[in-house]
């Protein structure tokens, strides 16, 4: 039996409950960390990686213990599946009310992470699997890692959800693979930059046209956000392409960063677009709370798909899905995901913790956070912002969230005994990466006590983006999430006053850039684990 469905994990920890039921993401190391740098329960690191992932803030960690306790106590009264059925039906109730969506015909699917939502989208794309698909990947390097892989029907992991390790880059069931081939579109051009809208756009018109020229279906991923705060495609040019192929194109909007607004979210949704969104990543659930949102404009569709494949029970359980979806989901060998259900109760705390903050003060914060990052990295010539500029809306629209720019890639620029500058690739600002998130006073035992208690705070930043070389650099990402939105806004600990608690935000950005600064001094010293910086 698979331990995420398994009655027995009950008797864990909260801790080891909340790494269940994912894949070896979400396995801790003998850091006591994930890959991404996050533990399972509240830490002390400042939550600057919201991009990539965070520990859960201790709100949203004693939400996901009470919902423990919960299950817990109805399987000791032989209650267990009663009790998961409608804490199923409770979270399916919260998402609908805190994204705004609870008088829309909207279904929510939950799935163990953004990525297995994939195939949940390509099943109903291929819908009577009378023709192949197309599917458009946009900015494969900038979302999901695993993303491209699972959009061909492949395994992208070896450890899954439920059951046994599997083979990467294998079918999950042949019948689905067999009729699907990806394409890409890469988001940067050939020196790093940025591709231009219109060029995005026309890259993905061709390979729309294409397809249909072949009789293919179609569905685009919509990048609603990428890694480094990229949209792409254009949502007007998305539909133009619905208009004039209909019934042959899907839209599935990547919001899984979560950096939308509720309007944006109904506005694509309207318009019949699945949407992919976490419970982590913005909003600080924790990792691997997934959930694809499909429009009523499915339920035809739903109706007369054949069940899904059996192999899909390595990803998925009965009763992750909407009610409405028995008559495909009958061949799926679990009822729960334990795991799951114990992060998306948590999820839902960190929705209802960041929508208590007034709309105004979330508004105060996010502009605080766009000036602060911005004008605090220009005093350090060594590190270079790749901003992204946020999504643009017509005049006089303004949606909070989207319009603010929340995440600020950068890169790191070492000297050289030429004058080059080299910048720092992939594997070497990983180790920056882990660095600013433990303690190194340590290696500063000739310097004052103020650096060394500087040096000991750590900072949990967004992991490196891009297979870097010296010419296409990788960078790093700072981000603000709904972590340190609700504790700026809320938490009366960092200052009385609105104001004080800004204050508090403009200084962690500054003692982050301190360590970074630190870091970049005695870069080659860390690197050779060295304990004499003098050396």
């Amino acid at each position: 039996m698979s331990n995420a469905a398994n009655p027995a994990s009950l008797d864990l920890s909260t801790e080891e409950l909340l790494t269940f039921g994912g894949d070896s993401r979400s396995l801790i190391g003998s850091n006591g960390l994930t890959q991404y740098g996050t533990c399972s329960f509240p830490s002390q690191a400042v939550p600057f990686g919201s991009c990539t992932a965070s520990s859960p803030i201790q709100r949203v960690y004693d939400a996901a213990v009470s919902m423990h306790v919960l299950l817990r106590n109805a399987h000791a009264r032989g209650e267990l599946k009663q009790q998961i059925r409608r804490s199923y039906q409770q979270i399916d109730a919260a998402i609908h009310h805190y994204l705004n969506i609870a008088k829309q015909d909207v279904c929510v699917a939950l799935t163990p992470s953004g990525t297995d939502a994939e195939f949940i989208a390509l099943v109903l794309a291929l819908g009577d699997r009378s023709r192949p698909l197309c599917n458009i990947v946009v900015g494969p390097q900038e979302i999901g890692s695993g993303s491209s892989t699972a959009a061909a029907g492949l395994y992208f992991d070896s450890v899954v959800p439920h059951g046994p390790s599997q083979t990467k880059d294998t079918p999950v069931a042949s019948e689905i693979a067999g009729l699907v081939h990806v394409e890409t579109i890469s988001l940067r051009d050939a020196d790093g930059r940025v591709r231009e809208p219109d060029n995005l756009d026309a890259a993905t018109e061709e390979l729309v046209h294409q397809a249909i020229a072949k009789n293919e279906r179609v569905l685009i991923h919509l990048v609603a956000h990428s890694k480094t705060g990229v949209h792409a495609p254009s949502i007007s040019m998305v539909r133009t392409l619905q208009r004039k192929y209909p019934g042959d194109i899907m839209v599935l909007v990547d919001a899984a960063q979560g950096r939308f607004s509720r309007q944006g979210l109904l506005s694509v949704l309207s318009d019949g677009f699945l949407v992919l969104i976490t419970g982590s990543k913005f909003y600080g659930g924790p990792p691997f709370s997934g959930a694809l949102m499909v429009p009523g404009c499915y339920d035809r569709i739903v109706r007369t798909l054949p069940p899904l494949p059996v192999e899909f029970g390595n990803y998925f359980s009965r009763w992750d899905f909407p009610k409405e979806w028995s008559n495909i989901t009958s061949e799926l060998p679990h009822d729960y995901n334990l795991g799951l259900l114990v992060r998306w109760a948590a999820a839902i705390e960190a929705f209802r913790a960041y929508y208590s903050v007034p709309g105004l003060t979330r508004f105060a914060i996010l502009r605080r956070f766009e000036g602060v990052v911005p004008r605090e990295y220009a005093k350090f010539p060594w590190f270079e912002l790749d901003r992204v500029v946020p999504v643009q809306f017509p005049a006089g629209e303004e949606r909070l969230l989207e319009s603010k720019t929340t995440v600020f890639p950068f890169r790191m620029r070492m000297p050289t005994s030429t004058g080059e500058p080299k910048y720092l690739l992939n594997a070497e600002l990983k180790r920056v990466f882990e660095w600013l998130n433990e303690d190194i006073s340590r290696f500063a035992a000739n310097d004052s006590i103020a650096t060394r208690r500087s040096l000991a705070l750590k900072f949990h930043l967004g992991q490196p983006v891009f297979k870097g070389d010296a010419k296409h650099p990788a960078v790093l990402r700072i981000a603000l999430g709904a972590a340190l939105v609700t504790e700026v806004g809320m938490n009366r600990s960092y200052g009385a006053a609105l104001d004080d608690r800004l204050n508090w935000l403009d200084d962690q950005v500054r003692m982050v850039l301190a360590k970074l600064d630190w870091i970049h001094k005695h870069h080659d010293m860390l690197a050779a684990g060295s304990k004499d910086p003098s050396r």
